[in-house]
């Protein structure tokens, strides 16, 4: 994974852990999707410390093939963080379902009592307006984040 999609990934994670935190305990499965986002940022965690060790790695393998030792253990590494990769990737799809299976259960709930009727049609507007919503607010943090980061090497 790319450094710019790794970003995506821990943009999103904010915004569903910024999310998570603001609803209230009687939200539809509020502790599964807390204890998912938290496993989630362990293996974002995870691969930002791989991420520190990547250019030793390198460094290594360049001595490694200077020296004409064996290369297996640099390919190993690579699957794992291949796996890793995968893992994150596979752990956000996994808190998105949940999450759009639990505002299913709590709006087929509240829209009777605001007088709003409860059709998959209009759940299916609802959502690619959150989905839009959640797309639009990472973009605006990572462009914060890299005007911030600008801002600091440039002084």
């Amino acid at each position: 994974m790319n450094i710019q999609k790794s970003l995506e990934q821990f943009a999103q994670f904010f915004l569903y852990q910024a999310m998570f935190s603001a609803l209230p305990n009687s939200f539809p499965n509020i502790r599964e999707l807390r204890i998912q986002t938290a496993k989630w940022k362990r293996l974002i965690d995870q691969q930002a410390r791989n991420m520190d060790t990547a250019v030793e790695l390198a460094n290594l393998r360049a001595l490694d093939r200077i020296l004409g030792g064996d290369v297996a253990t640099f390919k190993k590494e690579r699957v794992r963080k291949g796996q890793l990769d995968a893992q994150i990737i596979q752990q956000g799809r996994h808190i998105k379902r949940l999450t759009e299976k639990s505002f299913k259960e709590h709006l087929k709930k509240e829209w009777p009592k605001q007088g709003k009727k409860y059709t998959r049609v209009e759940f299916r507007k609802w959502h690619n307006d959150f989905e839009l919503g959640i797309k639009q607010s990472s973009r605006e943090l990572l462009s914060r984040a890299e005007r911030s980061r600008t801002l600091l090497h440039s002084k």
